[in-house]
């Protein structure tokens, strides 16, 4: 089993220290961070991709935030199914799959969405800390809810 470290995508710029040090503690592969959408460009991933082969460490995951409205709440929340359901579809078409960093949902709420949604590229990123973080759940109980994915 590979064992990667996040890597925060800030600037293009910083990434090939960012690289060197994650391959100096003895890393090969990352999961991507970033917050700022105006660093998701054509050229931008270009870059990454040569930097990444430069320095020979492979990407498992990017994980990425975004702007705009959040809804936490059992009414408006469950009608986010179909806005998973066209990104997952689209992430298919490219051979990659929608994961699901645990967190403020129960591993139940989690398990309905990927039943609801219905598509085969779904998985969960157990994020431990976060299940007794946020108090949803026990994480080795959650395993028994959701394990398959």
């Amino acid at each position: 089993m590979k064992i990667g470290t996040c890597v925060t995508l800030s600037s293009i710029g910083e990434m090939p220290g960012k690289l060197s040090l994650l391959r100096e503690n003895g890393f090969d592969s990352c999961q991507l961070l970033s917050w700022d959408p105006v660093l998701w460009t054509a050229e931008n991933a270009t870059n990454l991709k040569n930097m990444l082969q430069d320095h020979a460490v492979t990407v498992s995951a990017f994980w990425c935030g975004w702007e705009g409205p959040k809804v936490w709440n059992f009414y408006e929340g469950p009608l986010t199914c179909a806005a998973v359901r066209t990104v997952a579809q689209h992430l298919e078409k490219n051979g990659q799959y929608l994961l699901f960093e645990t967190g403020q949902e129960t591993p139940v709420t989690m398990l309905r969405c990927f039943e609801q949604t219905g598509c085969s590229n779904l998985a969960v990123n157990l994020d431990t800390a976060n299940v007794i973080l946020y108090g949803k759940a026990n994480p080795v109980d959650a395993l028994d809810v959701f394990g398959k994915y």
